[in-house]
């Protein structure tokens, strides 16, 4: 398997923001502090300026990693809790948290739930190259392949090619609120069968996400 890139790598942190700020500090100086900090490219400018989804979001800022890459960060606020989200990895999504709240206790005196009290959960989206097509999942697949390809009339009368486009998970409770998203694996829109190029989401921080597809990879293979 190679990763070809990471479309999004999402850090939540699940609290009751309004803890954050007993003291009635002034949220609009934070904004302004925020922007300064991070040089967002597109931020609200004062707590009730909600976007269509009825969130704070601040976009495409820069934060500079432990390992001292500069990386593209989106800060989102929601009614509980936070979100970062970078095109690298969880982890450095889950840095940016922790450098945020370091730096809101210090310049604020905000207090961040330690971490007991705090919920976690990581979502991430990657795009990578398999060595395997998705069909070798089970060959008895092949027969309904067989039938979509022998009658399936397009409507610029050029046959089709079909395959296994995807395979997907989920809990019981999806679509609710608080569930985790699906996991699955289809192949990439527009992209040759031959090329074995395939899109990816899972409910996990990257790492996770590349080792169980990895795992999914050596099913196909075996």
């Amino acid at each position: 398997m190679k990763l070809l890139y990471v479309d999004i790598a999402r850090t939540m942190w699940a609290f009751d923001p309004q803890l954050l700020n007993t003291g009635g500090f002034s949220t609009q100086e934070l904004f302004k502090k925020l922007d300064e900090r991070y040089s967002f490219a597109k931020s609200p400018k004062h707590p009730l300026d909600l976007n269509e989804k009825g969130t704070l979001a601040f976009q495409l800022g820069k934060f500079v990693n432990s390992a001292k890459t500069p990386l593209d960060v989106t800060f989102t606020i929601y009614n509980n809790g936070f979100s970062a989200e970078t095109s690298s990895s969880t982890n450095d999504a889950t840095e940016f948290l922790h450098d945020l709240a370091a730096w809101m206790t210090k310049e604020f005196g905000f207090v961040i739930p330690p971490k007991d009290n705090l919920q976690s959960a990581y979502f991430s989206q990657i795009n990578v190259q398999l060595d395997t097509a998705l069909s070798a999942v089970n060959s008895k697949l092949q027969s309904i392949t067989k039938l979509l390809n022998a009658n399936v009339k397009a409507l610029d009368g050029n046959p089709r090619l079909f395959d296994t486009g995807a395979l997907i998970f989920w809990t019981q409770d999806v679509g609710q609120p608080l569930a985790p998203s699906a996991f699955r694996l289809e192949r990439k829109w527009g992209a040759p069968f031959s090329s074995n190029q395939y899109f990816s989401q899972a409910p996990l921080e990257t790492q996770q996400h590349l080792d169980l597809v990895g795992e999914l990879e050596k099913l196909l293979k075996s």
